[in-house]
């Protein structure tokens, strides 16, 4: 636990780390991230809990000039729960892609994806990703809306603060109501 917490610090509160990943992407470049287990609406906020270094490593990423910060959950990759991942955009014009329609997804990925090799290629190369999936992950979970919003004066308050807001890397709440209305997403 002490070597894990020593490198946590380090990756999360070291300035010069989050930097040179941002350094190191070409202007339209992606950053992902394992966070850990998925949120519960009855964990603590972030900036006290036991996820207190996610908080750091994104407000270190919105410093560093990541334009878009979004998060997701994800249940198949056999663990005993969901698991919650960080992705970082630099540009913020990348947004675009993130909030691409189900349709627009399920084209590229047959453009890009080719089928196994096992199969002939009749079979696809990913299993557990579609356009739907990928649609699924533009929305945070409900949990994370909370637990966002318990920083921030309570739900009523971030909810109305979110609406204005317009500028931010993230903002868990616009995001989870734009519902099939991305390009509000955007602004």
């Amino acid at each position: 636990p002490g070597r894990s917490a020593l490198v946590e610090s380090g990756l999360y509160d070291e300035t010069s780390f989050v930097e040179s990943l941002h350094s190191s992407l070409t202007p339209d470049g992606v950053f992902a991230v394992q966070n850990g287990r998925a949120k519960a609406a009855s964990d603590p906020p972030e900036r006290v809990g036991r996820d207190v270094h996610t908080s750091r490593m994104m407000d270190a990423l919105g410093a560093a000039g990541f334009g878009s910060l979004h998060t997701y959950d994800e249940g198949h990759s056999k663990f005993h729960m969901p698991w919650e991942y960080l992705v970082a955009m630099k540009d913020a014009a990348s947004r675009r892609q993130w909030h691409r329609t189900e349709g627009e997804v399920e084209v590229e990925l047959h453009r890009r994806v080719h089928g196994t090799r096992s199969s002939g290629g009749r079979e696809r190369a990913l299993r557990y990703l579609d356009g739907r999936t990928m649609a699924g992950f533009t929305r945070p979970g409900r949990a994370r809306e909370t637990n966002y919003c318990l920083d921030r004066g309570g739900e009523g308050e971030c909810v109305r603060a979110a609406a204005r807001e317009t500028a931010s890397a993230y903002n868990p709440v616009r995001e989870r109501r734009v519902g099939s209305r991305p390009e509000l997403a955007l602004a």
